[in-house]
């Protein structure tokens, strides 16, 4: 293991998933264990990261947890003004597709997920509030990127 490695005293070491979650309880409450612990490590990090052994068992950890897995997806949330329709025009399961297809076609066919229409706070119009879910991402910051420009300037 790496913390054995690292001869880091009181590593946080488990067996289970309770322990686990145990322990990361007592670090998050606990500043000066979880810094004192940080500190450790980063004192020992050549132990680690010099050692062809370690880099080699970590890859061989990262090809097994990786084998046949999913990619990662990563989501973006967030929220434009559409003006000029009502919220009773915007709540039909058509309204919904369009205004889905909308955000779909600028933020380059990434999928996206309407999560909620509301009624505008300011002004007449609707808030729509989506999810945007991209394998990568670098490409997702820029369809969030995208779409809150659009947001701040729809004659884009």
């Amino acid at each position: 293991g790496f913390y054995r490695r690292l001869n880091v005293a009181d590593a946080p070491i488990v067996d289970s998933v309770d322990a686990y979650v145990t322990r990361a309880r007592e670090l998050a409450a606990d500043a000066g264990r979880r810094c004192a612990l940080e500190a450790a490590v980063c004192r020992a990090d050549g132990n680690l990261f010099n050692d062809d052994e370690s880099v080699a068992e970590w890859a061989a950890f990262l090809r097994r947890a990786s084998s046949g897995a999913a990619p990662a997806q990563f989501t973006n949330t967030g929220s434009t003004t559409v003006s000029g329709i009502s919220l009773a025009a915007a709540s039909t399961p058509a309204a919904q597709a369009v205004l889905q297809d909308a955000i779909w076609r600028v933020a380059g066919g990434t999928d996206v997920e309407i999560l909620s229409v509301t009624a505008a706070a300011r002004g007449s119009g609707i808030d729509v509030s989506y999810r945007i879910t991209s394998p990568d991402l670098a490409a997702s910051r820029d369809v969030a990127e995208r779409l809150a420009d659009v947001a701040a300037n729809p004659a884009l």
